[in-house]
């Protein structure tokens, strides 16, 4: 496969997917990017027309996802801030997409809310500063699941 399309990571005894006779579920998706001295941009086709800050985007920071060490952006919040204005620092978005049944999920279905209106239901992460870092606490409600040291503070900035 090219760096035109993205790479997908599962494990050899996983089940295969909707409709494929290679790859199986679950999968996480792997993009190569370029970059020049002010910006970042994916290699895939389809995501040709998102480009990054470079200040904001490398070198990657340790993050975690779902209680899974991953790299993240150098300053995560610009980042996001930059790709998706707006209150996306305060709302939950709906997926739009459903992996498993490989579909788009119609316009229509998509739905977010305020990610307060979900503090007692999902787990949700609080951070805060700690000396020169940051502790990020997996929370749900006022129930503590986890924690997490880091060195990045680009949520707090």
């Amino acid at each position: 496969m090219d760096p035109q399309h993205m790479w997908k990571l599962f494990h050899k005894d996983a089940t295969l997917w909707k409709n494929e006779k290679f790859i199986k579920f679950p999968y996480v998706d792997l993009f190569l990017y370029r970059a020049d001295e002010d910006h970042v941009w994916p290699l895939t086709i389809w995501m040709k027309m998102i480009t990054m800050k470079r200040k904001n985007s490398l070198p990657p920071k340790k993050g975690i996802f779902e209680g899974w060490p991953i790299s993240i952006p150098h300053r995560p919040a610009d980042a996001l801030r930059e790709l998706y204005p707006g209150r996306i620092m305060a709302d939950c978005y709906s997926q739009i997409f459903h992996r498993r049944a490989r579909e788009r999920v119609p316009h229509k279905q998509r739905i977010y809310i305020p990610c307060s209106m979900l503090r007692g239901i999902y787990p949700l992460v609080v951070r805060r500063l700690d000396g020169g870092g940051v502790v990020e606490e997996r929370r749900l409600g006022s129930k503590l699941l986890s924690t997490f040291n880091t060195t990045y503070n680009g949520f707090l900035e």
